[in-house]
């Protein structure tokens, strides 16, 4: 993975504390939608940059956002930067189409900072936790009829599990 410097910017962090100098922000008072938007606008330099050099792609990856359902401040007004969509309801809902399919399942894990085992490192609160390392080894958890349950799940029926529900995984969130 390379790095690529804009301007003065050096990454999202680096062109958030600019945001916040330039306008004099209190950082308890940050007005999320509109860093989002300019750091949206800055897009445009970035391909532009890796045009003039040479790069043979460049993608965006879309903000996962917990409770999108209701909105929520990080969603991109620009729906081409988003990975969700208003309805005419006005609630929000994921906006590619997602497949019984997931990767992870068979090539990683995750171990918490406590020695559980859970499935992907989207289960942040080991909702799913699969084994223990204090009571069975790495290759006994990995090969549990608990893992492959969860393994079969997300084949057959993703949608009913709540961490895999927004996941990167299986869906479109290139922008």
């Amino acid at each position: 993975m390379f790095n690529i410097k804009l301007e003065n910017f050096e990454g999202p962090l680096d062109l958030l504390l600019y945001f916040i100098k330039r306008d004099k922000i209190d950082i308890y008072d940050i007005p999320i939608t509109q860093i989002t938007n300019e750091y949206i606008s800055v897009i445009d330099e970035a391909k532009k940059l890796s045009k003039e050099i040479g790069v043979d792609e460049i993608r965006f990856k879309t903000a996962q956002v917990y409770d999108y359902k209701n909105g929520n401040d990080l969603i991109p007004e620009n729906e081409k930067y988003s990975r969700y969509k208003k309805t005419k309801k006005g609630d929000f809902v994921l906006k590619n189409k997602l497949y019984n399919h997931c990767w992870r399942m068979w090539s990683s894990s995750v171990i918490t900072f406590d020695g559980k085992l859970v499935p992907c490192c989207f289960d942040k609160d080991a909702k799913y936790q699969i084994g223990d390392l204090h009571s069975s080894s790495f290759k006994e958890i990995w090969k549990s009829k608990s893992y492959q349950n969860f393994r079969k799940n997300i084949l057959t029926n993703r949608n009913k599990i709540d961490i895999c529900q927004n996941c990167t995984e299986g869906t479109k969130v290139w922008a």
